[in-house]
Formats: structure tokens, C-alpha cells, sequence
């Protein structure tokens, strides 16, 4: 568990299930632009959910999920994940740095504070040399956000029909 000035940050629970569900039922936008993010079905928010607990058990690190301090509301989810996502193995061997904030909480630096938290956590962590992201080119608030938490695009691919940008973020000197 992570604590941070609003939040805390901790792996996923089944119990979370309820609260976690809503941030992905509904259709949402990434950051202020146009381009929306998949809207799930309870099935697949189930499955996204046991895909994060999973991942804890076989790696030891996963997403973590983003809870107000004060109200215990889930606000967002972030952390890392090996995606296997066919990029080649410079990005597909490295863990993927993700993070999403919930729909009404975008805009107030969330993302930064549980990022920058989830990012010092795992520069500790032998995997956390090297982490990587994909961001689709059109996300400038993800691109922003990426670039103050240090990550560098280091190419581009085909993702799904869409042209990402491909980032990477070397530890920070201890």
C-alpha cells in the first residue's frame, strides 16, 4: 500500500468489484480530448479485475487501484503490467506503466500524484529499470503527463488499426 497526499493505492480486491465497475461501464473520455476508451460490460470489468489480482500473485507488482483518502471512492487505477501487446521484445519484455482516473476527476492531477507514487514504488523493484507505455498521439494530456514523469518516445507502432507512440522511462538514480 501506497499513501500519497489524496490518495492511496493498493492492488485490486474482489470486493472492489461494485465500486471499480462504474469507471469502466461508462463511456469515458481520455483526458479533455474526443478519442473514448473502451466501455465494458460487467463480464469484462470481472475479468479485468481477476486479471489484475493475477498479476500481482505471478509477478509480485500489478495495477494498483486509486482510492480517495478521505471518501474511500475508487478515483482511478494505475501501476504496471506485462501486456505481451506484440510490440517487439524492447517494449513487450519491459512492464507497461498504465493509469486511468475516473470519469468527474479527470484535470486534477491525480494521475501525476498516483503516478509519480507508483513510479518511485517500483524503481525499487528489479523490473523497474526500464518500464515502458503506448500512447495514442492524440492523448496530449497522457503524452504531458508521460513526458514530466520522465518517459521519452522511442518509436511508433500498429496497435489495433491506430499508429501509438511508444515511450520508456530508465530508473532514476537511487
Amino acid at each position: 500500500m501506497i499513501a500519497t497526499e489524496r490518495l492511496v493505492l493498493r492492488p485490486h480486491a474482489l470486493e472492489d468489484f461494485d465500486a471499480y465497475a462504474p469507471m469502466w461501464l461508462t463511456q469515458s473520455m481520455s483526458g479533455d480530448i474526443k478519442s473514448p476508451l473502451p466501455v465494458l460490460n460487467e463480464e469484462q470489468v470481472f475479468a479485468r479485475l481477476l486479471r489484475w489480482i493475477g498479476h500481482w500473485q505471478c509477478f509480485g507488482f500489478g495495477p494498483f487501484v486509486a482510492v480517495d483518502r478521505e471518501t474511500s471512492a475508487i478515483c482511478g487505477e494505475v501501476g504496471f503490467a506485462y501486456f505481451k501487446r506484440g510490440h517487439g521484445p524492447l517494449f513487450d519484455q519491459a512492464p507497461e506503466a498504465m493509469w486511468k482516473i475516473a470519469n468527474g476527476l479527470q484535470g486534477q492531477g491525480l494521475a501525476r500524484e498516483a503516478k509519480q507514487a507508483a513510479l518511485a514504488w517500483m524503481d525499487k523493484r528489479p523490473e523497474g529499470n526500464r518500464v515502458v507505455c503506448m500512447i495514442d498521439p492524440i492523448n496530449t494530456p497522457s503524452i504531458a503527463l508521460a513526458q514530466k514523469l520522465g518517459f521519452v518516445e522511442f518509436g511508433r507502432n500498429d496497435y489495433h488499426g491506430v499508429e501509438l507512440a511508444l515511450f520508456h522511462r530508465i530508473r532514476h538514480p537511487q
